[in-house]
């Protein structure tokens, strides 16, 4: 499953499958992801997975095709 999230510091929307992802420089065990807009690793803000909706993400549901993450508007589409 693609999700989408916002950049907290340049607000560009993206995909999870364009983040870019490195192993963290303080620890090998970790990784840090960066916005490919600005290449900022502040922070992603999840957003709601319906077409067109870029409301923040409130909750989120296991389904066959992955994590589903949905705002408060469509939370009726992952009960």
């Amino acid at each position: 499953m693609i999700n989408r999230f916002k950049c907290e510091d340049c607000w560009s929307i993206v995909t999870s499958d364009r983040l870019l992802r490195a192993e963290s420089p303080f620890d090998p065990d970790d990784e840090i992801v960066g916005c490919p807009e600005c290449k900022s690793i502040v922070g992603f803000i999840s957003l709601c997975h319906e077409t067109g909706c870029s409301e923040q993400a409130s909750m989120g549901k296991s389904t066959e095709d992955g994590y589903v993450n949905s705002c408060h508007k469509h939370i009726h589409i992952v009960e």
